[in-house]
Formats: C-alpha cells, sequence, structure tokens
C-alpha cells in the first residue's frame, strides 16, 4: 500500500510540472509570436524641420521596421485660423517620409509656418494604416510650434557659441603658424642674399 501511494504522489508531481512547462511554453511562443510581429510593424510618425532659417515645414515618417499600406493622414493645423487637409498613400516603406508645407488658411495654398516663439500654432495628427498582415493601426499626436522653435533656437545657440569659439581659436593658430612661416622665410631670404 505504502508503494502505490509514492506512486500516486510521484505521478501527481509529474502530472503539475508537465502541465507547468506546457503553460509556460505556450506563453513563451505567444511572446515569440507577438515579437516577431512587432519587428515589422510599421510606425507613422510626424515632425517638423528647418525649411529655411525663418520657416518650418512638417514631416511625415514611417519609423517603424515595415511598410504601411492604405495610409490616410489627417492634420488639423491650429493657429490663426483652423486648416484641415488629408494625405493619402497606397504604400510607404520603412524610413520613407513625405514633406509638407504646413497650411495657415483655408484660402492660400500651403506655406511654411514662419518661425517665432510666439507663433502659437499647433498641428494635430491622426493616421490610419495597415500593417503587412492586413491588421489595423492607428495614432494621434499633436505637436506645438512653439516648443519646437524654443528648443531648436537653444540647441542652435549652444551650437553657435560653441563654434564661433572653435573658429577664433583655428584663426588665431593659423594667424601664429604665418608670422612664423614669414620668420623662416625672411631667414632663409637673409641667409640666401650673404651667401650671394
Amino acid at each position: 500500500m505504502y508503494a502505490s501511494d509514492v506512486l500516486v504522489i510521484v505521478t501527481a508531481v509529474l502530472v503539475i510540472l508537465t502541465g507547468f512547462y506546457a503553460f509556460q511554453t505556450k506563453k513563451t511562443v505567444e511572446v515569440l509570436e507577438k515579437a516577431a510581429k512587432m519587428e515589422f510593424l510599421p510606425r507613422i510618425k510626424g515632425h517638423l524641420h528647418m525649411a529655411e532659417p525663418v520657416n518650418v515645414d512638417f514631416r511625415i515618417s514611417n519609423v517603424g521596421k515595415g511598410s504601411a499600406s492604405d495610409v490616410q493622414v489627417n492634420f488639423l493645423v491650429i493657429g490663426r485660423n483652423t486648416v484641415k487637409r488629408t494625405w493619402t498613400q497606397p504604400l510607404f516603406t520603412p524610413n520613407q517620409f513625405q514633406d509638407f508645407l504646413i497650411p495657415v488658411s483655408e484660402n492660400e495654398e500651403q506655406s511654411s509656418i514662419p518661425y517665432f516663439e510666439e507663433n502659437e500654432t499647433k498641428i494635430q495628427i491622426t493616421s490610419t494604416y495597415n500593417d503587412i498582415l492586413g491588421n489595423s493601426h492607428s495614432s494621434k499626436e499633436e505637436i506645438d510650434i512653439s516648443e519646437f522653435v524654443k528648443q531648436f533656437k537653444t540647441t542652435l545657440s549652444l551650437y553657435d557659441e560653441e563654434t564661433m569659439d572653435e573658429i577664433s581659436r583655428n584663426i588665431k593658430s593659423i594667424s601664429n603658424e604665418m608670422r612664423t612661416i614669414t620668420r623662416n622665410l625672411s631667414s632663409i631670404v637673409d641667409i640666401l642674399s650673404k651667401s650671394s
């Protein structure tokens, strides 16, 4: 009787362990499948960039690793006027981008947003698209032009100061080297004139 009880307990422990490993294996497979799908998902993102020294333009990019199909992006530009535009694209590959001039009024064609901190313009972006597996995705984001300008000016001023200091140091170094070359040439000329 004692041996049969031990056999039942051992069998129960094996069944529990087998069930636990089966459950863990199933979870691992699900995570791996999800990771494989995520690796090839597209991701549509909007961002600003400087078009000229005084204007800001807008760019839509696919920053994901997969292609997007049936892309539709709606822009709502809220500023002096509220302007709504829609852009569609049948296929948008990874790292592909599209630049836009930002519409500032319904009557105007598109133009660049003036580059100044007091500009209160905001761009709301809503995008819908499909991945290569046919799953639908959507995203919403808002970009504040004045925040972009403030951040860009801070970065630019730091960069400009460092650049100007470096240029000044390089010019001084070149000037010192030119003086040395001039003195050496002068010495050579003196030696040559004495020897003649």
